[in-house]
């Protein structure tokens, strides 16, 4: 089984706030990893400094659409991901 594929059964086995503790996590460390700040990413994503603060927290408050642009922002997925 590929290492993608472990990751996905993994976070589907997951409550859903396991699954956003996940992301949330996933956020914070790629932003760090890119060597980011918040202010950066909220930048370049062209979204309010919070919206990344509580994504980085796991924020329900968040909407799929800003999650998704902090995701290519932060090359977590490639900009054509869903076409």
């Amino acid at each position: 089984m590929s290492y993608t594929r472990d990751i996905q059964l993994r976070v589907l086995a997951m409550k859903s706030s396991d699954r956003m503790n996940f992301i949330a996590s996933v956020i914070k460390e790629k932003r760090k990893k890119l060597g980011y700040s918040i202010k950066e990413t909220a930048l370049k994503a062209n979204l309010p400094v919070t919206v990344i603060e509580k994504a980085e927290q796991g924020s329900r408050t968040v909407s799929f659409e800003e999650y998704i642009i902090i995701f290519i922002v932060l090359k977590i997925i490639k900009p054509d991901f869903f076409s």
